[in-house]
């Protein structure tokens, strides 16, 4: 504000009538444009306000310094002095340092999207139509021909190699001909050995396919020596330091798998039924296997839908013979078994440690009891093994005396002497 306040007393005193009005004009400016417009705006009220208010041009990039902060100000102070006083030179300048220049306005139009959560499609399209119009002014377009030739240079830089799309944009052509002609001209220059490579390389080169050599068969290493062509069972010097330091592993045997898993755990098997809700509808057979050892009652996973109505909220901790404690949700059952009938809560498992066993009955509901009762019958039941003997063989073959006895067994001793004895003995 300074600089303009000088320079217009120095105006003053030659007698210059219109620096006057230039200067409450830019006293008007100033006041007007307090700093918080973006540099295209405000270059654009400045020339419009210059032209309204008949401004001389000779003050113009001393108000617009004023106006100006940070980087705009350093580019300005890099400029000759007698360049820092032309307006075009210094407006120029300060577009370039903010890449305002018609390829990063070409670029912004072109790459510009819509942002639905912070934008509506008038505010995109608005923006739009000002960045074309940015991108108008700053190629200097100002009949259909111009608009018509820039159209025409942004879609033939498109089909051009990237190199030569750099070259022709570091030339600043402004028409299709010129263009033309300087791509050519590029295509000459770089040609080697008197070869057209429009779009090509330089020299053909024959790629071959790269083939993965087949892998070599390795030879066994002892994972103990590290020596080739040896295994560690044959290791010597496994074998010496196994002696010397005595080995600690077990032997163990192949043990073949019997006919019948659950050998051993017949006297304590037994059948039940379950189900997830009192009705006898819905029951499901299992076999039962009662463990003495076992403090919590376990069923697996599979026999019943469990889900979240029959889960109690709850789970118990279970430790086996590896001393490994692994959680478990406990669920509530009803359960028919000759040990134990009713409701209770059990430990849902993924398996069992028996084949077969769908239920391990721990003390928590059997507590003393280890073998269902036996059941005792009012009838008697037939075996049938004698019935089906074969013909002429019989089960005894001797009677003892005591047997006799026993059955009350008459015996018929006359044919054994002579005369007419028919005494008949009964023997008891």
């Amino acid at each position: 504000m300074e600089v303009v306040l000088l320079q217009t007393r120095s105006m003053r005193d030659q007698g210059t009538n219109g620096v006057k009005s230039a200067m409450s004009a830019s006293a008007l400016f100033w006041c007007r444009f307090s700093g918080r417009m973006r540099l295209t705006a405000t270059l654009l009220h400045l020339s419009v306000f210059a032209a309204a208010l008949d401004w001389p041009r000779e003050v113009w990039s001393t108000i617009l310094q004023c106006k100006l902060t940070g980087k705009a100000q350093e580019v300005i102070a890099s400029l000759f002095l007698s360049d820092s006083m032309d307006y075009d030179k210094v407006k120029a300048a300060v577009l370039v340092s903010y890449e305002l220049v018609p390829e990063a306005y070409r670029q912004k139009f072109r790459s510009q999207s819509i942002k639905p959560s912070t934008q509506t499609y008038i505010e995109f399209s608005r923006e739009k139509a000002l960045m074309f119009e940015k991108w108008i002014l700053a190629s200097k377009v100002r009949s259909l021909q111009d608009l018509k030739e820039l159209i025409l240079m942004e879609e033939f830089k498109k089909c051009l190699p990237e190199m030569l799309a750099i070259y022709l944009n570091e030339q600043k052509v402004s028409s299709l001909s010129s263009a033309v002609l300087l791509a050519d001209e590029f295509v000459l220059t770089h040609r080697v050995g008197g070869n057209d490579h429009r779009g090509k390389s330089a020299c053909p080169v024959s790629v071959k396919p790269f083939k993965t050599p087949p892998p070599r068969p390795q030879k066994p290493r002892c994972y103990y020596c590290h020596l080739v062509e040896r295994v560690a069972r044959d290791c010597v010097i496994l074998k010496r330091r196994n002696e010397k330091r005595g080995s600690d592993t077990q032997p163990m045997g192949f043990v073949s798998k019997s006919g019948d898993d659950n050998l051993g755990f017949g006297p304590f098997m037994s059948e039940g039924q379950v189900s997830l809700t009192e009705s006898c509808a819905t029951l499901t057979p299992v076999k039962i296997l009662r463990d003495t050892g076992a403090s919590q009652t376990l069923i697996l996973q599979k026999v019943l839908p469990f889900d979240e109505l029959s889960s109690t909220g709850s789970s118990v901790m279970l430790a086996g013979v590896n001393a490994v404690p692994v959680s478990r949700s406990l669920h509530r059952i009803y359960l028919w078994s000759g040990l134990f009938t009713g409701s209770c809560e059990v430990a849902v498992c993924p398996s069992l440690p028996v084949e077969g066993v769908a239920l391990l009955l721990g003390n928590d509901l059997a507590s003393g009891a280890v073998i269902p009762p036996p059941v005792v019958s009012n009838e008697s039941i037939s075996s049938g093994e004698c019935e089906e003997a074969p013909a002429g063989v019989l089960p005894a073959c001797v009677c003892t005396r005591s047997q006799a006895k026993k059955t009350h067994e008459v015996l018929d001793i006359s044919r054994m002497w002579y005369g007419s004895v028919t005494a008949v003995i009964s023997v008891k």
